[in-house]
């Protein structure tokens, strides 16, 4: 709904397929606005949010107690733009940079963005690009890549993947049936997208340790014996020769 209302995508979705970085985009930040942000994506954030410092930016999260903030999608400076802006959220600004199939339009993209953060947040103290893709192997690429140019900017560079923004769904606190329902739904469209991560195996409550009773064993009672017989074939007078 966003990306169409946006004119990301046309309104009979013949270029969905391309456009579909946009709908995500679209979908997962537009409904959280919808849920003030200390509830909401500040609980995400707060927890899962990674760079070289993630605790101190975590806790700056997480400290926050705003419900209103501003979002504007897709906004435009002479640079480009950038996917997602948010103010209003405390000292911070935030930009969002969103990627699913896609990689970056250029080695200097992120440079650019915190040269828009720059300019649109000039009364803010903390400018932070957060930019997101599937794998944490390609965040920690991009992340280790873009660093120190952005950071030399003044801006915080960290990244989020999209299997923990899913399960970051899971710290939001809602207050009412229709915040459960945003959530349930963008936990659902997430997990069809394939974004659901293996959790690890699960560990027995009660004892907290695995225990060797837990655990799968196998018995044959049918004894079954295997011969194996191995000869080198030769070849003249030496083996795998020609011979003389």
């Amino acid at each position: 709904m966003i990306a169409e209302i946006y004119h990301k995508i046309s309104s009979t979705g013949s270029n969905l397929t391309e456009r579909l970085e946009d709908e995500l985009t679209g979908n997962y930040f537009g409904n959280l606005r919808y849920i003030p942000f200390c509830r909401g994506l500040g609980k995400i954030l707060g927890n899962y949010v990674k760079c070289n410092d993630e605790e101190e930016l975590r806790h700056d999260f997480l400290s926050i107690d705003t419900e209103e903030w501003n979002t504007e999608f897709w906004k435009k400076s002479g640079e480009g733009e950038i996917d997602c802006y948010m103010d209003g959220i405390g000292d911070i600004a935030l930009g969002i940079e969103v990627k699913f199939y896609s990689g970056l339009s250029g080695k200097n993209q992120l440079k650019r963005e915190a040269r828009m953060l720059q300019e649109w947040s000039e009364d803010h103290n903390k400018k932070i690009l957060l930019f997101t893709a599937p794998k944490e192997a390609d965040c920690k690429r991009v992340y280790g890549d873009n660093k120190k140019d952005v950071e030399d900017m003044g801006v915080k560079l960290c990244y989020l993947t999209w299997v923990d923004a899913l399960e970051g769904l899971e710290k939001v606190v809602t207050e009412t049936v229709f915040e459960e329902l945003i959530i349930n739904d963008l936990r659902e469209l997430l997990t069809l997208k394939g974004f659901k991560g293996f959790k690890g195996f699960l560990i027995p409550e009660k004892t907290g340790k695995i225990n060797e009773t837990d655990c799968w064993t196998f018995n044959n009672k049918e004894e079954r014996t295997f011969n194996f017989r191995f000869s080198i074939p030769e070849i003249g007078d030496e083996t795998y020769g020609f011979g003389k």
